[in-house]
């Protein structure tokens, strides 16, 4: 199954957020099921979440992965500073 990968930005708390949209390039959009997700608490996007991410868009199923806050393409400073409230704080702004 093809699929398609776009780009987001959504703010939380003062900084952006950076991720990627992945779904089935076949399906309509605002018919399908989503899984919303981010990587641990101190890795990218890059490293595996965006794998994860295309695995559910070939099974049908959209998928947004972002940067936790202060990580990756994600703003935020201190860089790096891991606190898990901000990080479900991202959460809640991504599903909003």
């Amino acid at each position: 199954m093809e699929t398609t990968e776009r780009s987001v930005v959504f703010d939380s708390e003062g900084a952006h957020l950076r991720g990627v949209l992945v779904r089935p390039a076949a399906q309509t959009p605002r018919h399908l099921p989503c899984v919303v997700m981010a990587h641990g608490t101190s890795a990218t996007v890059a490293m595996v979440a965006i794998e994860y991410a295309r695995v559910f868009a070939h099974a049908g199923v959209a998928a947004l992965v972002y940067d936790h806050r202060n990580f990756g393409r994600s703003g935020g400073e201190p860089r790096g500073e891991i606190n898990p409230w901000v990080q479900c704080r991202g959460y809640v702004d991504a599903l909003s």
